[in-house]
C-alpha cells in the first residue's frame, strides 16, 4: 500500500475555487481501481493551503491514476491558482488501529 500527502498553496484567495475545481476531480478518483481514500483539505490555519492525502493498494493504481483524463484536467484548470506544491510518496510496510 501507498499513502501520498501533500500540501498545495494557492493564490492568496484562491483556495475555495482550487477546491470547487478540485471536487468532480476527487469524486472520480475514488472510483478508480485501488484508491481506499483520496481527500482535498483546507487547512484550518492558513487561508491559501490546502492539504492532500491518498491511500492507494499499490504503484500500478497509483501510476494509472496519475495518466487519467480528469488528472490531466485538473493539471491544466489549477495550474495558474496554485503557487506551490510539495507531496510525497510512502510505502507502507505494516498498519495496525490505534
Amino acid at each position: 500500500m501507498l499513502i501520498v500527502a501533500g500540501t498545495f498553496t494557492t493564490a492568496p484567495g484562491e483556495r475555495e475555487r482550487v477546491l470547487d475545481l478540485v471536487s468532480d476531480v476527487v469524486t472520480a478518483t475514488r472510483r478508480e481501481q485501488g484508491c481506499r481514500e483520496y481527500v482535498f483539505s483546507p487547512d484550518v490555519d492558513d487561508p491559501d493551503l490546502i492539504r492532500l492525502y491518498e491511500l492507494w493498494d499499490g504503484q500500478d493504481e497509483l501510476d494509472a491514476h496519475l495518466k487519467t483524463p480528469h488528472i490531466e484536467a485538473w493539471r491544466e484548470t489549477s495550474a495558474d491558482l496554485i503557487t506551490g506544491r510539495s507531496v510525497r510518496i510512502f510505502t507502507i510496510a505494516d498498519s495496525r488501529e490505534l
